[in-house]
């Protein structure tokens, strides 16, 4: 089955699953999983941005990955509440993230939290990689599938994931919501984190809302864990961007 696409350099057809993933720049291939069914394919045709052909057997095709959820919004995505595989950079890897839509908006969920089943006392690493479950509790973005991962050399999700996904989109909305049932929000006009080399700094300005600000107190601050801190309070609380 051949697509035209040109946003399509490559493709990774997953016979299991049923189904083949487009992507907007060349994977970096390991090796291939004969055993689970994957097939990488990459063509000339699609390095030079044409289209995209796929084996002849009912293998369907699904969109390239997207920069983040605003750029599936632009491009007609409304599925609301749906896990979106995302790629916040060219040249960094794949992660998936749950997408929320509303009428001029498409936002990317970093962290969620829902009943506690999920430990977020947790190290440096984990952190830095993402952890957690995609369809429950996660933070703070998660890698995009041990099946399609392995095609994959470099980057992770987590704080990593975070860096890359503020660079260009830098609103921030957290919706909490209490035992009573009534909701608050806090909004941030802007929040973006630097890169591994200064512990993924936050930037934070700029609140409205009703739930009250107790982030901006955290402004310009580097993200500490219980094994990698400046202070005691992360060896109390879990890992944050601490004050």
């Amino acid at each position: 089955m051949c697509t035209s696409d040109y946003s399509c350099v490559s493709a990774l057809a997953d016979k299991q699953q049923n189904e083949c993933h487009m992507f907007s720049s060349n994977l970096d291939v390991m090796t291939a999983e004969k055993d689970n069914g994957l097939t990488y394919l990459e063509h000339k045709e699609c390095n030079w941005r044409k289209h995209c052909c796929y084996p002849q057997d009912g293998t369907r095709c699904l969109d390239a990955a997207y920069q983040d959820c605003q750029d599936a919004f632009e491009k007609g995505e409304r599925n609301s509440g749906a896990v979106y595989i995302l790629r916040p950079d060219p040249n960094w890897r794949l992660i998936r993230a749950v997408c929320q839509f509303d009428h001029e908006s498409g936002w990317t969920v970093i962290q969620r939290r829902l009943d506690g089943t999920v430990n977020f006392y947790r190290g440096w690493n984990e952190y830095v990689d993402g952890f957690g479950e995609i369809n429950g509790e996660y933070s703070i973005v998660l890698a995009a599938g041990q099946r399609i991962e392995t095609f994959i050399k470099q980057g992770k999700g987590g704080l990593e994931g975070l860096y890359y996904l503020t660079r260009k989109n830098r609103k921030l909305n957290i919706y909490m919501e209490a035992h009573d049932g009534e909701f608050r929000t806090a909004n941030y006009s802007t929040f973006y984190v630097d890169d591994a080399s200064d512990d993924y700094r936050s930037h934070i300005a700029g609140y409205t809302g009703d739930a009250g600000d107790s982030f901006t107190l955290h402004n310009n601050r580097k993200f500490e864990t219980y094994d990698h801190k400046t202070s005691h309070c992360p060896v109390t609380y879990q890992g944050f961007w601490l004050n």
